[in-house]
């Protein structure tokens, strides 16, 4: 598997990986943090995609989706792929709609 020519093909089935198994959410995002140390391109369009991801899933309402997606990017923040102001933006887009 050639990680760099293939990387939104390695993204997009981390993704659907993720979304199938939501239990296993901190182990692939492990192998996220390990692939970014060595191409960090590669966890750039992750976390990319799973932004664009949440928001599509959160407009359409699919708390599904956006709940995954969500913790998705909390893990890769506790693993330090992503930066911790990713999170912050996160909180600030669900708390602008209160709701019971």
């Amino acid at each position: 598997l050639n990680l760099v020519r293939g990387r939104g093909l390695l993204a997009r089935a981390l993704m659907k990986a993720q979304l199938a198994s939501a239990g296993f959410t901190h182990i692939y995002a492990a192998v996220v943090a390990v692939i970014n140390t060595k191409l960090p391109e590669n966890g750039e369009l992750i976390l990319k995609r799973l932004v664009f991801g949440f928001r599509r899933a959160y407009k359409r309402r699919d708390k599904l989706v956006a709940t995954a997606f969500a913790k998705f990017l909390a893990h890769l923040v506790n693993h330090q792929v992503a930066h911790e102001i990713i999170a912050l933006q996160l909180l600030a887009v669900l708390l602008e709609e209160p709701t019971e």
